[in-house]
């Protein structure tokens, strides 16, 4: 199984977040250290960055009230 990761950044250079692509369940998943356990799955990765940008706060990485 091999993986496929892009990492998310802020505006301040960190780290907050990844986007990776798993090609044994060919499925996109986001991972936060502030929700590591965020449990959705996306078929696209255009998927994946839509959630990201509409549900994340891209400042933390945490879900959004």
């Amino acid at each position: 199984m091999s993986t496929k990761t892009t990492n998310l950044t802020n505006k301040a250079g960190e780290t907050v977040g990844a986007l990776s692509f798993d090609e044994g369940a060919h499925s996109w998943r986001i991972a936060t250290k502030a929700e590591p356990n965020f449990p959705r799955t996306f078929p696209t990765q255009q998927d994946a960055f839509y959630c990201w940008y509409t549900t994340f706060d891209q400042k933390t990485g945490k879900l959004r009230a």
